[in-house]
């Protein structure tokens, strides 16, 4: 093939076709768990409100009162990545060879953002959350809220570093479920009072190691938990079960609640995927560029939308 305008526009059709195609088909899993939130510049302050106050009987002069909140900031990041093709090589009507690099490429840029909101479940002992605490901790106070936990043990039915078993993760949800539950807001009121008999739209989220003992404990009709003994399997606000090889603990899970306007992490989009092909007419490189760039960055939500147990 012989170079020239015509032919090099063609050929990068058929590059960025093969990259755009894999994009559009990708299934992307962090809108799952985290609100996308748009951004117009550099970072974004947001600052979470506290709740509405209750309602009392009016006695004399109203009372008013302010709206507490927490500030917290998420800075944008610039994100990239680059390969180089082997101009002659296309040159030789080569160009399918590279059809899953492209393909490899285009894959790893629109599934950067699933790695990055799994690492803030992952790091979220340590990154801090808007309450100035570790995202998950066992101390959060948010005004008249008292301490709250979203950090949890619950030891093996086998006693701790034995294997981890159903029973136990049913045990771990139910003790994660309850603490959900009982989550209390600015004003020291309940966040889910109205909720009678349902927690809507859970989600366990675990290492690939646990799905299938998730499955059996949470998933399944009849269980036999104990040699012998089985029966129904009565599972309250049954929640959706995820594995993911990004988790690499096999002895923590994760419960999150995705009903609430606000989810667990924040993904905040400021610039959407781009990709172009650079040295693909000229003669000066051997290679030519295919290049992409984003800016985006993740951070946390409301800490009350999720519990992490551990194993001891």
């Amino acid at each position: 093939m012989s170079f020239n305008t015509a032919s090099a526009q063609v050929i990068k059709r058929d590059i960025t076709g093969k990259f755009d195609l894999k994009v559009r088909n990708a299934d992307v899993f962090y809108p799952q768990i985290s609100t996308v939130l748009p951004s117009d510049g550099y970072d974004e302050n947001y600052a979470f409100l506290g709740d509405m106050p209750g309602v009392k009987e009016w006695l004399g002069d109203r009372v008013y009162s302010e709206l507490r909140a927490g500030e917290y900031k998420i800075v944008n990041k610039l994100w990239e990545s680059s390969l180089l093709i082997d101009r002659h090589r296309i040159d030789d009507d080569r160009l399918n060879l590279y059809g899953p690099l492209i393909e490899d490429l285009a894959s790893e840029a629109v599934q950067h953002p699933d790695e990055l909101v799994v690492d803030a479940l992952i790091t979220g002992e340590t990154d801090l959350g808007f309450d100035g605490k570790a995202f998950f901790a066992n101390d959060h106070v948010f005004g008249d809220s008292g301490s709250q936990d979203n950090l949890l043990s619950v030891t093996p039915d086998g006693g701790a570093a034995t294997t981890i078993l159903a029973i136990d993760v049913k045990e771990a949800f139910n003790q994660a479920r309850i603490q959900l539950l009982r989550f209390k807001n600015d004003q020291g009121k309940f966040l889910n009072r109205t909720t009678m008999t349902k927690l809507s739209s859970l989600m366990i989220f675990m290492p690939p190691e646990l799905e299938q003992e998730a499955r059996n404990a949470l998933d399944t009709q009849i269980y036999g938990f104990i040699s012998g003994i089985g029966g129904e399997n009565l599972v309250i606000d049954r929640p959706q079960i995820v594995a993911s090889p990004l988790l690499t603990d096999a002895r923590q899970i994760y419960v999150l609640h995705l009903g609430r306007a606000l989810r667990p992490i924040i993904f905040q989009a400021r610039s959407p995927l781009r990709r172009d092909v650079i040295d693909l007419g000229g003669i000066e490189k051997k290679e030519v560029k295919l290049i992409t760039e984003a800016r985006y960055n993740v951070g946390y939500g409301p800490w009350f939308t999720a519990v992490k147990v551990a194993f001891p």
